[in-house]
């Protein structure tokens, strides 16, 4: 036989060709062999002599049984001078010595004809460990699970083994038994271990969903909200359309993250740091929001989920970035500044900028997937040369500094955005992307909020999404400052009552026109006896 039970000098022992294998493939600091057979020892002498009748009897039907018996798996050798021993992992051993209401112990298989009772035996004994296989990590890892989780006896041998595996056999995991192992290092050992374990096995297989979502689970939030949202983002990307239900939880948990940072490969001022510190990760993760699905999942969550909410559960959700905050985005190794006050309105479809500065800035915009560039800046227009040869294009809606735009003009936008493909984003900017952006900007989430594809059948108060005070104090907490003037904010105010009315003009409020301080100029001649009254 390979492996049977069998009474050898009054102890119940495990032998057979199989274990002298383990023994003649190891080294010993002895040419000699142990004076007995290669063995591993269940139950000693002096174990048996303290049994009672019952279980003295349960010894021998065990001894007279047909065993198929779990193969014994080799850890590796302990040699401490002239004593040495292989450390196994075989659990069905101890639990034959359970049935007979003994506890568990180190199994091994002794070298060397000296052998001492002192010595340990366990894993931390080990000298020289084996090399093991992905089969016999998984089968370890799988037995240890249902030990640890279904017995309280075993679970410190558990752990211990654990600790072991993960630390020094991580590569030959399968992405179940990672996940197994993660588990019972993070409900009975300590986070630390299990967080450590996570990254280790992320580094080695940076597509495993199991360790991308363990990674992420240990982020701590704020600090490191932005590299858990790569890690959601990510795991959402690589799970198959078997697995919605998972894929929506991490597109929830990436709208999570975004309470603490802008959506996307967009970095602030105190995140920059964390990017050059881990810029080997942003860049193997940093293709994966130009995935047309994956954005379509986030804007789909982020309507659903704001849309329940009113002004005061959902501002505090929504991070509030200041104009003079520097927004970076990796372009080609990397960090490169946007032009100031750049803020994704409606995630990976609608952004609000300052001016854009040069053709680079409409590169940077197009790596973000953005197609339309929407100018404000009557006094400013951006070169076409910007635009040519680029799938980007640009759409001029000129208004005047400080003044607010034509119904018609928030009009073309507003359907320029509804016939905008779903896949592609848009940017409306004026000089400081404060006053005549922010009056698009609060107009379309009256119009549009943060839906994506409009409905078709809004009648009456339903054309409107937003009423103009929640759009406008919405709009103001994410980008302090915006819609600067009395007017501006008049026209926000109106532009709502006329999608209400079926788009009917609005009388507009007489505007006091200040005295000019300009020299007075006729365009004609005066009459010969002109009349002043």
């Amino acid at each position: 036989m390979d492996l049977e039970l069998a009474k050898t000098l009054g102890c119940v022992v495990l032998k057979g060709k199989y274990i002298d294998n383990i023994a003649e493939s190891s080294p010993s600091p002895s040419p000699q062999k142990p004076n007995t057979p290669y063995h591993v020892t269940v139950f000693t002498k002096a174990e048996i002599k303290e049994f009672d009748d019952q279980q003295q009897m349960q010894i021998e039907q065990l001894l007279k049984k047909t065993h198929c018996l779990q193969a014994p798996i080799d850890l590796g050798v302990a040699i401490h001078g002239s004593v040495a021993f292989n450390v196994l992992f075989w659990p069905e051993g101890n639990r034959i010595r359970h049935l007979s209401g003994l506890p568990s112990k180190d199994l091994h298989i002794t070298l060397t004809p000296k052998d001492s009772h002192n010595i340990d035996k366990s894993i931390h004994a080990i000298t020289r460990r084996k090399t093991l296989t992905t089969e016999q990590v998984d089968q370890i890892i799988s037995t240890l699970y249902t030990l640890a989780t279904n017995s309280s006896t075993d679970r410190g041998y558990a752990m211990e083994i654990i600790q072991f595996v993960s630390r020094f056999h991580v590569s030959h995991l399968t992405e179940k038994t990672f996940d197994q192992a993660w588990r019972l290092l993070f409900k009975f050992s300590s986070k630390t271990d299990s967080s450590k374990f996570a990254y280790e096995y992320l580094d080695l297989y940076p597509n495993s969903v199991a360790a991308l979502l363990r990674a992420a689970h240990h982020c701590e939030m704020p600090q490191q909200a932005k590299q858990a949202m790569f890690m959601f983002a990510q795991a959402a990307c690589l799970l198959p359309a078997t697995s919605e239900t998972i894929q929506s939880q991490c597109v929830e948990a990436l709208g999570r993250c975004s309470e603490h940072t802008e959506f996307g490969p967009l970095f602030l001022d105190h995140e920059a740091e964390d990017w050059k510190e881990n810029r080997i990760f942003y860049s193997t993760y940093g293709d994966v929001f130009q995935n047309p699905t994956l954005r379509r999942l986030i804007q789909t969550e982020v309507f659903k989920s704001r849309a329940i909410m009113d002004d005061a559960s959902l501002i505090p959700k929504l991070p509030s970035v200041a104009s003079n905050q520097d927004v970076f985005t990796p372009i080609r190794g990397e960090l490169y500044r946007l032009p100031r006050f750049f803020r994704w309105l409606t995630p990976f479809r609608l952004a609000v900028m300052s001016t854009p500065r040069s053709r680079e800035d409409i590169e940077a915009l197009i790596a973000l997937g953005i197609t339309l560039v929407v100018t404000l800046t009557e006094e400013e227009p951006l070169p076409a040369e910007w635009f040519e040869g680029s799938p980007c294009r640009n759409l001029f809606l000129p208004v005047r500094n400080y003044q607010a735009p034509t119904n018609e003009q928030v009009d073309t936008f507003v359907q320029t955005m509804d016939d905008l493909p779903t896949e592609e984003a848009a940017l409306i900017h004026c000089g400081g992307g404060k006053g005549r952006a922010g009056t698009f900007a609060a107009c379309y989430l009256i119009a549009r909020g943060f839906e994506v594809t409009p409905s078709k059948s809004w009648t009456g108060e339903e054309y409107i999404r937003m009423y103009p005070a929640e759009a406008m104090k919405l709009l103001r907490h994410m980008r302090p400052g915006s819609i600067e003037t009395t007017e501006q904010e008049t026209f926000v105010k109106d532009y709502a009552q006329y999608l209400i009315s079926g788009k009917e003009k609005v009388a507009v409020q007489e505007t006091i026109i200040s005295e000019s301080q300009d020299s007075l100029e006729l365009d004609r001649e005066l009459p010969k006896s002109p009349s002043l009254i």
